[in-house]
C-alpha cells in the first residue's frame, strides 16, 4: 500500500495525509480526479494565453479563478463539484469552444459556439467535425489539419471558414490541444476565434490599394499617352483592373439638330469573357429622352453619379441594360469647363454587385482627370493651330495660297473629312466654292469635293448661308437624314455626321466662310468657338491688308500711269523763296515748257482772272492753317489762249519748328470734258425730266384705265355668270328625267366652269387690289395673328384633324390687313397639301436677327419637285393638278406680292412626299 502512496505521490505530487486506509482511499481517488482536471485546466489555460482575442483573455482569467480554487480547496473537497465549476466555465464563457475525440468527432460544444454558429446541441454532439468547413476546407483538414493535431497533439492559429446553419461564412482562426496526461479516449480543446471583421478590413485595405494604383496608373496613362484615344483605352483599362469589373467604357455627348442632347458610346474595355457593346448600334446616337435616360441628364449634369442594381432602375431604362446583360452598373459624369461633356461607367455581368465608395471614388477620379486632360489637351492644340495660322498668314503673300494652307492645316490638326472656303459673289448674292481641303485618298469625299462647285448658298441658307448672314459661328453637331440641311444627303452619303461655319469677317463685314466637317457627332465648346472666331478675325484682317496692298498696287500704278498720260500735274512750291516744280503733264496742259515757271506767280498768271481771288482765299487760309488742305475748281487760260477747266488740290506738307509753312504740293486734274459733259447731261435730264412727267401722266392714266377695266371685268362678267350658273342648275332642276346621263354632265360642268371663273376673276380682282394698296405700317402681334387664322382654317375644315405646333414669334411693323392675307394664304397653302394625311402637322417658328424676321411655316403634306420651283409664286402656275388639289392657283403669288411690297424675301424648299417648307423674310421695320 506505501508502495501505492509513494508513487501517487510522486506521479500527482501532493502530500499524502495521515487517515485510515479505507478513507484515505477513497480521499487519495477524488483528489487524483481533481487534479487531474486542473492540469487540463492549466493546459486549456496556456493554449488561451496565446489568443490575443479579448474574450480569449477573459476566458483564461476565469481559468485562473479555478486553478486558484482547486489550490484553495481542501484536501478531501468533492471532485464532482469541481468538475462541474470547469463545464459552467466551458460554457458560459464567450469564446467559442468545442472538444473533439482523436476520431474527430464532438464529444462538448460550448454555449457560446451553439449561439454564433446557429446549430442546437444535438445537431452537432458525436458528428466529425468536419461537417462544419466549407468544402474547400473540410478537405483540407482531413488532408492535413486533423493528421497533424494527432501527431503533435496541438495545432496553432489556423485559418479556415465555418459555415453557420442559415448558409453564412465566418472566417475563424483555429487553435486546439490535446491534454498532456496520457488518459484513455483523450479530448482535444478547439478555440475558435472569430476573425471575419479582421479579413474583411484586411480585405478592404487590400481594395483601397488596388483602387489607389488603379487611379495613379490611370493619371499616368492620361498624361504619357500622346492622342486621346490611346490616353482613355489605356485609362479604361487601368480601372477595370483595378475594379474588378466587368466592363468600362465612355460616352460623349453632342446636341442633335432638335436641340435635344444625345450621346455615343466612344471607347470601351471588357473582360475577356463579356461581350463587347462598342458596335452596339443601339448605343450610338443615342437620345437620352427617347431611350428613357431622361433622368440621367438631370442627375449627371449637376454632378451625381448613377449606381446600383439594374433590377432597381425605372422600367425605361431595363430593356436596354438587360440587353447588354448588365446587371448593376456605376456611372459618373465627365465634366468639360463645367460642361456635361459625356460619362463612364463600370459594367457588372456576373453577379449584381453593390458598388463601394472607393469604387465611386476611383471612377471619379477618372472621369476628373479625363475634364482635365481635355481642357488642356485642348487648350494646347488650340493654341498651337493659333500659332500655326499666324505663320502661315505672316508668310504668305497670296490670299488664295494662305487659305488652302490654313485649310490644309486644319484638317490635318483635327482629322476633318473636308475643309472648304465659300466666297460671296455679290453680283448675285450667293456663296460659291472656291478653295477645299479633301481627306486623302477617300473616293466618296472627292465626289463631294467636286459635286460642291456646283453648289451655292443664299443668304440665310444653310450654316454656311446663316454665318454669311448674320457674321456669327454655325455649327451642326449631329447630321441626320432628317435634316433639312443644304447638300444633307450628300454629305451623309460621305459619312460626315457634323460640320460648323466659321465667318471670315472684318469690322463686322463677312468676306467669306470656312466650313470644317467632321465624321462624328462633335460638341463645339466655348474654347473651340473662341479658337475658330480668332482665326475667322485673323483670316479676314490678312485678305483686307492684302486686298489694301493689291488696291495700293494699282493705285500706285494708275497714278504712275495718268501722271505719264497728262492727266494729272504736279506743283511743288518752297513757300519761303517762292520758287515752284511743276511736271512734265503739268507743263503741257499750260502749254509751255517746265523751265517756263519759276515761281509761284509765273504759275498763277495762268489762272482765269475771275478765279484769281478765290485761288489766294483758300490758299491764304490752309498756309495761315485754318485749314490743312484746299480743294477748288478753276478755270486756266493756256499760253495760247484755250480756256479749260481743272480741279486744284493742295496741302502744307511741312512746317519749321515755329509752325510756320515751308512747302505746300497740290495736283491739277484736267476737268475740261467733264465741264462739258455736264452741260451735256444738264440738258439731257432737262428733257428726261419733262419724258418723265410726261411718262407717269401716262402711267396714271393707263393705271385709272386698268382699274376701270378691272372693274368692268368684275362688274360686267359677274352677272352673265351668275345667269349661266343659275340658268344651268334651273335647266339641271326642270328637265333632269329629258336630259340623258352625259347631257346631264355637259350641264354640271358648264356650271362649275363659271364657278370656277366667277372664283378666278375674285381672285385677280385681289390680286390688283394688292398691288395699289398702301402700305400703312403698325406693329403686330405676330403670334395673335397666326392663330385667328389657323383657327378660321379649322372651322372652314372640319373633319379634319390639323395640329398646329407654334414656337414663340416676334412682333414686327407691317400693313395689318395685308399680313393677315399673307399667313391666311399661307396657312391654307399648308391646309390644303396636307388633306391627304390622317393627321397633319403644321409648324410654324422664326429666327431672327437685328434686321430681320424670317418666319419658316413646315407642314407634313405631299411637298413639291425644286426642280418646278420657280413656278411656285406665279398667277395661275400649280405644281399639282386641279383634280388632286383643287384652287385658282393665286394663293402664292399674292404672298408673294406682299412679300415684295414690304420689302423682303419669300422662297421654299422641298421634297416630293416630305412636306414643304416656305420661308418669309421680313424687316422689323
Amino acid at each position: 500500500m506505501k508502495k501505492i502512496y509513494r508513487y501517487l505521490q510522486n506521479q500527482f505530487d501532493f502530500p499524502l495525509p495521515d487517515l485510515p486506509p479505507d478513507i484515505l482511499k477513497k480521499s487519495i481517488r477524488n483528489r487524483i480526479n481533481a487534479l487531474k482536471l486542473t492540469k487540463s485546466s492549466n493546459a486549456y489555460l496556456q493554449l488561451l494565453s496565446q489568443q490575443p482575442n479579448e474574450q480569449l483573455q477573459l476566458m483564461g482569467e476565469m481559468f485562473r479563478q479555478l486553478e486558484l480554487l482547486h489550490q484553495q480547496c481542501q484536501p478531501f473537497s468533492s471532485a464532482q463539484a469541481s468538475a462541474q465549476k470547469y463545464r459552467d466555465i466551458y460554457h458560459h464563457t464567450p469564446v467559442m469552444l468545442h472538444s473533439i475525440d482523436e476520431q474527430g468527432l464532438v464529444t462538448e460544444v460550448s454555449d457560446y459556439w451553439l449561439e454564433v454558429m446557429g446549430y442546437s446541441r444535438d445537431e452537432i454532439l458525436g458528428r466529425p467535425c468536419t461537417t462544419f468547413l466549407t468544402e474547400e476546407y473540410r478537405q483540407y483538414a482531413r488532408k492535413l489539419f486533423l493528421p497533424k493535431l494527432l501527431k503533435n497533439r496541438s495545432l496553432k492559429n489556423l485559418h479556415c471558414q465555418l459555415v453557420k446553419k442559415d448558409g453564412s461564412i465566418i472566417d475563424v482562426l483555429l487553435n486546439a490541444a490535446f491534454p498532456e496526461d496520457k488518459r484513455k479516449n483523450p479530448q482535444a480543446l478547439v478555440v475558435s476565434t472569430d476573425i471575419s471583421e479582421r479579413i474583411q478590413v484586411q480585405k478592404q485595405l487590400v481594395r483601397q490599394e488596388q483602387i489607389l494604383q488603379g487611379i495613379n496608373a490611370a493619371n499616368t496613362q492620361l498624361v504619357i499617352q500622346n492622342t486621346f484615344q490611346k490616353a482613355v483605352s489605356c485609362a479604361l483599362r487601368e480601372i477595370l483592373r483595378a475594379c474588378q469589373a466587368d466592363r468600362a467604357y465612355l460616352f460623349e455627348n453632342f446636341t442633335h439638330p432638335s436641340g435635344e442632347l444625345y450621346t455615343s458610346q466612344k471607347y470601351e474595355v471588357t473582360r475577356s469573357q463579356i461581350e463587347p457593346q462598342v458596335q452596339n448600334p443601339a448605343l450610338r446616337h443615342v437620345s437620352y429622352r427617347e431611350a428613357g435616360f431622361s433622368r440621367w441628364v438631370e442627375y449627371l449634369s449637376k454632378g451625381i453619379e448613377i449606381k446600383g442594381l439594374t433590377a432597381d432602375f425605372p422600367s425605361s431604362e431595363q430593356e436596354l441594360l438587360h440587353s447588354q446583360g448588365i446587371l448593376s452598373l456605376l456611372v459618373v459624369p465627365i465634366m468639360v469647363q463645367d460642361q456635361f461633356w459625356g460619362f463612364i461607367g463600370f459594367d457588372d455581368c456576373t453577379y449584381g454587385r453593390e458598388w463601394t465608395e472607393s469604387e465611386v471614388e476611383l471612377l471619379k477620379h477618372t472621369a476628373n482627370n479625363i475634364g482635365s486632360y481635355l481642357t488642356r489637351r485642348r487648350t494646347e492644340v488650340f493654341q498651337q493651330i493659333e500659332h500655326n495660322v499666324t505663320k502661315i498668314l505672316s508668310s504668305s503673300e497670296e490670299v488664295s495660297v494662305a487659305i488652302k494652307r490654313i485649310l490644309e492645316e486644319m484638317g490635318s490638326h483635327f482629322k476633318l473629312k473636308l475643309a472648304e472656303y465659300w466666297e460671296p459673289d455679290y453680283s448675285e448674292e450667293i456663296l460659291e466654292n472656291s478653295i477645299s481641303y479633301c481627306e486623302p485618298g477617300n473616293a466618296l469625299l472627292e465626289r463631294v469635293q467636286k459635286r460642291a462647285a456646283t453648289f451655292h448658298y443664299r443668304p440665310g441658307e444653310g450654316i454656311v448661308g446663316t454665318a454669311w448672314a448674320n457674321g456669327q459661328i454655325q455649327w451642326l453637331s449631329y447630321i441626320d437624314s432628317s435634316h433639312q440641311c443644304h447638300r444633307a444627303q450628300l454629305l451623309l452619303s460621305a459619312a460626315i455626321q457634323s460640320a460648323i461655319a466659321i465667318p471670315v469677317v472684318l469690322d463686322q463685314k463677312v468676306l467669306g466662310v470656312m466650313c470644317l466637317l467632321y465624321s462624328e457627332p462633335h460638341n463645339f465648346e466655348e474654347v473651340i468657338l473662341n479658337t475658330f472666331g480668332v482665326i475667322g478675325k485673323q483670316l479676314g484682317q490678312f485678305i483686307q491688308r492684302k486686298k489694301t496692298e493689291q488696291q495700293l498696287k494699282i493705285s500706285e500704278e494708275r497714278l504712275r500711269l495718268s501722271l505719264k498720260s497728262g492727266s494729272v500735274g504736279i506743283c511743288d512750291w518752297d513757300i519761303p523763296s517762292g520758287r515752284v516744280y511743276v511736271n512734265r503733264e503739268w507743263a503741257d496742259f499750260l502749254e509751255v515748257e517746265p523751265e517756263a515757271i519759276q515761281n509761284i506767280q509765273d504759275w498763277r498768271s495762268y489762272v482765269h482772272p475771275d478765279d484769281q481771288q478765290k485761288l489766294r482765299r483758300i490758299s491764304n487760309s490752309c498756309l495761315q492753317g485754318s485749314q490743312s488742305s484746299f480743294r477748288a475748281e478753276l478755270r486756266i487760260i493756256t499760253h495760247k489762249g484755250s480756256c479749260k477747266w481743272i480741279i486744284e488740290q493742295g496741302e502744307v506738307v511741312q512746317w519749321d519748328k515755329d509752325g510756320r509753312p515751308l512747302r505746300l504740293i497740290s495736283t491739277q486734274l484736267d476737268i475740261t470734258a467733264l465741264k462739258i459733259y455736264q452741260e451735256e447731261i444738264q440738258a439731257l435730264n432737262q428733257e428726261l425730266e419733262n419724258r418723265i412727267a410726261m411718262r407717269t401722266a401716262e402711267l396714271q392714266a393707263s393705271n385709272e384705265e386698268l382699274e376701270n377695266f378691272a372693274y368692268s371685268i368684275s362688274h360686267d362678267l359677274r352677272a352673265p355668270l351668275r345667269h349661266i350658273n343659275g340658268y344651268s342648275r334651273f335647266l339641271m332642276k326642270r328637265s333632269a328625267d329629258i336630259l340623258d346621263h352625259e347631257a346631264r354632265d355637259f350641264v354640271e360642268y358648264i356650271s362649275q366652269a363659271a364657278v370656277k371663273l366667277s372664283q378666278q376673276i375674285e381672285d385677280l380682282l385681289q390680286y390688283s387690289r394688292i398691288g395699289r394698296k398702301e402700305i400703312r405700317r403698325e406693329y403686330i402681334d405676330m403670334d395673335l395673328l397666326v392663330r385667328r387664322k389657323f383657327n378660321l382654317l379649322r372651322k372652314e375644315n372640319p373633319g379634319r384633324n390639323i395640329e398646329l405646333r407654334i414656337a414663340p414669334l416676334p412682333a414686327i411693323k407691317g400693313d395689318s390687313l395685308l399680313l393677315n392675307q399673307l399667313f391666311y394664304d399661307l396657312l391654307s397653302n399648308a391646309v390644303k397639301y396636307t388633306s391627304k394625311e390622317p393627321l397633319a402637322i403644321i409648324e410654324i417658328r422664326a429666327e431672327e436677327n437685328e434686321k430681320d424676321v424670317t418666319y419658316i411655316i413646315r407642314d407634313n403634306g405631299v411637298g413639291f419637285d425644286e426642280a418646278y420651283k420657280e413656278k411656285l409664286f406665279r398667277v395661275f402656275k400649280r405644281l399639282h393638278g386641279e383634280a388632286e388639289f383643287p384652287g385658282t392657283g393665286i394663293g402664292l403669288a399674292n404672298a408673294y406680292r406682299i412679300v415684295t411690297r414690304h420689302h423682303g424675301k419669300i422662297w421654299a424648299s422641298s421634297r416630293p412626299g416630305q412636306g414643304a417648307t416656305f420661308y418669309v423674310c421680313l424687316p422689323r421695320e
